[in-house]
C-alpha cells in the first residue's frame, strides 16, 4: 500500500525509535516566553511494522523559496500531492506557472506535466483532480501563517 510520507516525518520516526516522548515539548520564543511546540511529523515506524496500515495523511504540502530568510523571494514553488496527483505553483520574478502530474503505478517518476501544453485538453478526471488540488492549495495558502 502506498503511504504518503514527508521528510519531516524523520523527526517523529527517530523519536519513536529512541523512545523520546514528544507530547508537551516546549520551546523558548524570542520574547523569552515558553510555548508548546506543534509538531507536524508522523512516525513511519507503524508502516514499517504493519505495511497494511492506512497512512495518516491524505495529502502532502511542501514549499521552497529563494533566497532563504524572510523575503522578498525571487523564486517560490508550492506543491500539494495526494496518492495519484501532484499540483504545483511556481513564481519566478513576474513569471507564474502551474503544473499537474499523474502518478502511474510502477512508474519511477511523476511523468509529463499535463498543463505543459496549452493545446492539450484535460480529461474529466484530470480536470476534477486539478480543481480539487487547486482548492486544497488555496486552503493551505490561506491557513499558513508566515512570521513576516
Amino acid at each position: 500500500q502506498q503511504v504518503l510520507i514527508h521528510l519531516r516525518d524523520v523527526f517523529s520516526t527517530v523519536a519513536m525509535i529512541g523512545e523520546v516522548e514528544l507530547d508537551g515539548l516546549r520551546t523558548r520564543l524570542d520574547t523569552g516566553a515558553e510555548s508548546t511546540v506543534q509538531i507536524d511529523s508522523h512516525s513511519i515506524v507503524p508502516h514499517l511494522v504493519y505495511p497494511e496500515e492506512v497512512g495518516r495523511r491524505s495529502r502532502l504540502f511542501s514549499e521552497g523559496f529563494y533566497p532563504p530568510g524572510a523575503g522578498p523571494y525571487s523564486w517560490q514553488k508550492r506543491m500539494v500531492r495526494d496518492g495519484n496527483w501532484k499540483y504545483t505553483r511556481e513564481w519566478s520574478g513576474n513569471a507564474y506557472a502551474e503544473s499537474l502530474f499523474r502518478f502511474e503505478a510502477g512508474a519511477w517518476d511523476e511523468g509529463e506535466n499535463l498543463l505543459g501544453d496549452a493545446l492539450t485538453d484535460l480529461t474529466q478526471c484530470e480536470n476534477e483532480a486539478l480543481d480539487e488540488l487547486r482548492t486544497q492549495m488555496d486552503r493551505f495558502e490561506g491557513e499558513v501563517q508566515y512570521e513576516n
